[in-house]
């Protein structure tokens, strides 16, 4: 069974919504993008390393909530237009060592079954 993780916020408020609804069951969950707020990520050109740390900080909390709820499903992550250090921006060469090791750190090392499911042992 396949199951999309639309509405993810509504599970934030219920983090058993999805289980009740059927998550239980799926083998397989998309998570899209946009899992950081509006407003989080930085504008172009913008230095806040306090800010950036937020950002991360909110990936890595909905990796650990997915992993609380969902930890033995393979997932299918996504990043949105708020995801990134810059708003609407891919990586920067500058940026791109470290975010990119991040995003693979939350998505394929630490969420679910990824690291297992990809041999990334």
């Amino acid at each position: 069974m396949i199951h999309k993780w639309s509405w993810w916020r509504r599970c934030f408020g219920n983090p058993n919504y999805l289980k009740e609804n059927g998550g239980a069951d799926a083998d397989l969950v998309f998570l899209p993008g946009d899992l950081v707020s509006h407003g989080l990520c930085l504008k172009a050109g913008e230095y806040n390393p306090e800010k950036y740390k937020k950002l991360e900080q909110t990936i890595a909390k909905v990796t650990d909530l997915m992993n609380e709820h969902f930890g033995d499903k393979l997932f299918v992550p996504s990043m949105g237009n708020n995801d990134p250090k810059y708003h609407y921006q891919p990586a920067a060469m500058p940026d791109e060592p470290e975010q990119y090791a991040f995003v693979f750190n939350e998505w394929f090392i630490r969420l679910g079954r990824n690291k297992s499911v990809f041999n990334l042992e």
